[in-house]
This record gives C-alpha cells, sequence and structure tokens, in this order.
C-alpha cells in the first residue's frame, strides 16, 4: 500500500532562542526545516495541527510543506520531534 502525502501549511518566524516559549503559549509550535542541498529556515505552526500531523505521519510518510502560502510546495520526511 503507497502512503498518502499529508499537507501541512506554514508560516516563516523571526523569534529564536528562549522567545519561542511565547509562540507556544499562543498555540503554536516553533519547527525547523533542514536538510542536504537546502536552505536552514525557521518556522512556526499551529500546535493543533501539528498534533494532528504527528498522529497521521510515520517516519515514511511524505509531508507537503507550504510555507507562507508559496505556490511551490516542499516535499519532506519527518525526522525528529
Amino acid at each position: 500500500m503507497a502512503n498518502s502525502v499529508l499537507e501541512i501549511k506554514v508560516q516563516t518566524r523571526d523569534v529564536v532562542g528562549k522567545n519561542v516559549r511565547f509562540l507556544r503559549k499562543n498555540g503554536k509550535t516553533p519547527i525547523h526545516l533542514y536538510g542536504n542541498g537546502v536552505e536552514s529556515v525557521s518556522l512556526e505552526i499551529e500546535t493543533d495541527e501539528l498534533t494532528r500531523l504527528l498522529n497521521r505521519a510515520g517516519p515514511n510518510t511524505p509531508v507537503s510543506i507550504t510555507i507562507d502560502n508559496d505556490s511551490e510546495p516542499r516535499f519532506t520526511y519527518l525526522r525528529e520531534v
């Protein structure tokens, strides 16, 4: 059985370090997108949406990430939580 691609929408974030606790208080979770040959990007996602994603996705499930309503999604796999 083939895995289906899960889709999420995220926003870029400027908040870093200990200041991310304010994101968490507002129902958002900081995430980081990185990889070989890919520029590292700091992002944020609604915590409820991330929880739903983690309940459905396994380590071999492709995830389509749309950043700030870009027309071109990026495909990735979840590696660390």
